[in-house]
Order: structure tokens, then C-alpha cells, then sequence
């Protein structure tokens, strides 16, 4: 009895020693069942704990994966990681009781890795993976999204396109992550760069929202009582956008779009046909009376209008000579017909003929020029001057009415030397161009037409 409670003794103060001893070891000491992660760090003071970790991490081998293959392997090491792990350690650390040391035998207790726990410096990074093949000079860049025209559809985006090249920051990341997470590989498509600007983003929304802005208002032009409302594709089509897709228009196509407005609706050069007294429908060649389109002042004003976005609704800046500008019948209600093979001149004021007389035109060799003239000159006691080429003389002449109609310098006036007019006089007794006409018809002319009245001369 005496020899079991020796020995009882004994053994307990072996343990009582073995306790103190695993107390003071385990005063500044990881105990039992201590890990990060899967690194088992028992027996460890903070620092050398630490240590071990980063010598660890650093071992793990990182498989980089793509289209099924391993084209690269890179440890952590070789990234030259920075290891932030005070906090962590000193938690696992402070979760344990030095008194309770016998009691870890069996247990587990750790602190889950985290990557932002470990951090490599981005530009080796990306040197080791150029170095390891993962080289962006020789992949595929990513295609950004992009608004594009076409006629069938107007503007469409046009989806962004991931390449092959990799963003090393990412890839970077993956493998921190993969080495914390205990895994072997990464996928190097998962780091692909993706495309700055894609096709769901707010930029290539507001876009879409500016597109609908400048082409969904209308622009109404009125030209010649026709109401041209300019097409929505039409628009569109002039559409451009800047790198910081800021909106601008193709002012050549605008142009072109005007000149094509002006081709058909303007009557400047143009042939026209005309409703004469005596024959009917006739044609008469282009003269100086016409209108026109502005062009090039309506492409300042369009423009200002599409990039205003409001609706618009005006008549376009036109040019003229005579007659009524911006319109269909441009020689108005009130005019001067010149029927040259009937040698007659009839007024027309308002719609009603208030003249028919006869003139004399122009002689063979120098027949009166035909065409859509209007009065850019009209004087009244004057003299006309020239140069005769028949009787190759000069000549100076009174006249009481003149009225210049033409670039050619053609016109209307009274002619004191002519004893008849009409019928066939031109043949024998013609003028060098111009409209010879009795008096009192001259003066009836002069007193109704103004300057821009037209004057329609037709064979």
C-alpha cells in the first residue's frame, strides 16, 4: 500500500512538472491543433509562425490553365509576396489558453486564409507571366462595344469582344486566391481583360438615349408647298461619334442631302414649261429668273437645328431672281410673255392680261435669246449704246422706256425708228436682240412690272 502511494506520488508530480513545463512552453507558443489554413503551426511562437506560413505559401505550385491545358507553373514565391499576417496570427494566437494546454490534444482550431492576407507586386507579376509565356503582344486584344449604322437597321450596338489577352493584375489575384484556397490551378480565360467599354454599359447607353435625341425630332422643311420632313435613317446616317462618343454630324453628307433638296425643287437652269396665250404649252430654256436653295447657309442652320435636338419646322434660306421664290409656279400672277414666232408681248397682272402688242425681235444672225428672264433694269429717258456688227458701227440712241430682262443685255424698249411692228418685220427690220416695241405698249409695261418681274421669251 505504502509502495502505491509512492508511487502515486511520484507519477503525479512527473505530471504536475510535465504541466508546468507544457505551461510555460506554451506561454508564447501555438498548442495542439493549431493551424493556418491546412499548416499546422503547434509549438510556433507569432513570428516563427509567420514565417512558416510565408515559407509555406510560398512553395505552392500554381498550375495556369487554358483551352484544357497547363501552359505555365508558378509558385507564389516567385510573384515576390508581401505577407500581412499580424492580425490573423495574433487572433488564432488569442483564441488558445495556455492553461488549458493538455486539453488541444485532438481539438482544431484554425483561421481561414484569406488572399488579401498576401499581396505581390504587380509589376513582377506581370514580368513572371511574360516570362512564363503569358505575353499580351502576342494575344488578342479585347474589341471595345460600338455603335454602328447600317441602312436596313440604323444604329445598333455592336457587342464588345473579350480577346485573349490577360489582365496580370487579375490573373495575379487568381493565383493569390488559389494558393490560399489550397488549389492547384487557375483558368487563365477567367483573366481575360475585358473590353473598357461594353455593350451594356451607361456609356454606350446614353449613346443609344443621344441617338434617339437628335434623330427622333422632326425636321420639317418647306419647300415649294411641299412639306420635306427629313427621314429618321436619313439623320442617322449623318450621325458620327468622337472617341469620347460626343455626338457630331458629317456635314458633307448634309450638304449632299441639301443639293439633292435644291436638284429637285429648285427652277434655276431649269427648262420649264409655260402656258402661253397663243400656243399653249410651250418650253422655255433656263434664263436668269429662278430660285434656289442656300446651301451651304442651310447646312450651318441644319446643323445647329440637330445638334439643338428640338423640332423644326421653316422654310429653307433660298436665293432668287424674280418671280416668287420657294415655289412651284415661280413666275407668279403678274409677268411679261414674249412670244417671239408670234411677234407678240402680252402683260399679265394678277392673272389678268392687261396688254397684247406687237413687237419686232431680233434679226437673223441675232435673234432675241430665249429663256426665263426677269427685269433687273428699268430707266426712262435714256440712251442705249452699243456696237452695230451688221453695219460694224456704233450707234446711240434715244428711248423713252427701257427695260433690261437678261445677262445678254437684252430688253424691252420703245423703238421711234420702226414704222411697224409685228408680222414678219423681224426678217427685214429686226433688232440686235432686243424687244422693239410701240410706245405706248413700252410705257404700259413700265408703269406695271417691277424690279423681279418675270419675263418669259420663247420661240
Amino acid at each position: 500500500m505504502k509502495r502505491f502511494l509512492k508511487y502515486s506520488m511520484i507519477l503525479l508530480g512527473l505530471l504536475a512538472v510535465a504541466y508546468i513545463g507544457g505551461l510555460i512552453f506554451f506561454l508564447d507558443r501555438f498548442t495542439f491543433g493549431s493551424y493556418f489554413g491546412d499548416i499546422p503551426l503547434m509549438g510556433l511562437t507569432q513570428a516563427q509562425a509567420q514565417e512558416k506560413i510565408a515559407e509555406e505559401l510560398g512553395k505552392r505550385q500554381i498550375n495556369l490553365q487554358e483551352n484544357g491545358k497547363t501552359t505555365a507553373q508558378v509558385t507564389l514565391a516567385e510573384l515576390s509576396p508581401s505577407y500581412d499576417l499580424d492580425k490573423a496570427v495574433g487572433q488564432l494566437f488569442n483564441q488558445q489558453d495556455p492553461v488549458m494546454w493538455p486539453l488541444s490534444f485532438g481539438s482544431h482550431q484554425d483561421v481561414k486564409v484569406d488572399s488579401n492576407m498576401v499581396h505581390v507586386d504587380k509589376t513582377k507579376a506581370a514580368q513572371v507571366l511574360v516570362a512564363k509565356g503569358i505575353d499580351n503582344s502576342q494575344r488578342q486584344a479585347a474589341t471595345d462595344a460600338s455603335i454602328e449604322y447600317s441602312e436596313a437597321d440604323g444604329y445598333q450596338v455592336k457587342p464588345d469582344v473579350t480577346g485573349t489577352q490577360v489582365d496580370t493584375d487579375s490573373l495575379a489575384q487568381d493565383m493569390l486566391v488559389a494558393a490560399t484556397q489550397e488549389k492547384n490551378s487557375v483558368d487563365v480565360s477567367q483573366a481575360y481583360a475585358k473590353a473598357a467599354i461594353q455593350a451594356d454599359s451607361d456609356t454606350m447607353k446614353s449613346a443609344l438615349g443621344l441617338i434617339k435625341q437628335y434623330s427622333e425630332n422632326p425636321i420639317v422643311l418647306q419647300i415649294a408647298g411641299d412639306d420635306v420632313q427629313i427621314p429618321t435613317k436619313t439623320i442617322e446616317s449623318w450621325m458620327h461619334f468622337d472617341e469620347n462618343n460626343q455626338v457630331s454630324f458629317d456635314r458633307e453628307a448634309i450638304k449632299a442631302y441639301v443639293q439633292g433638296l435644291n436638284e429637285k425643287y429648285s427652277t434655276y437652269n431649269k427648262t420649264r414649261e409655260f402656258k402661253s396665250t397663243l400656243r399653249g404649252i410651250v418650253e422655255v430654256p433656263p434664263g436668269i429668273m429662278g430660285w434656289g436653295i442656300e446651301v451651304d447657309q442651310e447646312v450651318d442652320k441644319l446643323e445647329q437645328e440637330l445638334l439643338a435636338h428640338q423640332p423644326v419646322k421653316r422654310e429653307p434660306a433660298v436665293n432668287s431672281t424674280g418671280g416668287v421664290p420657294n415655289a412651284k409656279d415661280d413666275i407668279g400672277p403678274t409677268y411679261v410673255e414674249v412670244d417671239i414666232a408670234n411677234q407678240t408681248m402680252f402683260l399679265y397682272k394678277d392673272h389678268k392680261k392687261i396688254l397684247e402688242a406687237p413687237v419686232v425681235t431680233g434679226q437673223p444672225a441675232a435673234e432675241t435669246v430665249p429663256g426665263a428672264g426677269a427685269i433687273i433694269e428699268k430707266l426712262s429717258g435714256t440712251r442705249l449704246k452699243g456696237y452695230n456688227q451688221f453695219y460694224r458701227v456704233d450707234y446711240s440712241v434715244p428711248v423713252n422706256y427701257w427695260m433690261r430682262f437678261d445677262d445678254k443685255s437684252q430688253g424691252i424698249h420703245d423703238a421711234p425708228w420702226q414704222s411697224q411692228f409685228g408680222g414678219d418685220v423681224w426678217t427685214y427690220s429686226g433688232s440686235l436682240g432686243c424687244v422693239n416695241s410701240p410706245l405706248d405698249a413700252a410705257a404700259t409695261i413700265y408703269e406695271n412690272v417691277e424690279y423681279g418681274t418675270p419675263v418669259i421669251v420663247f420661240n
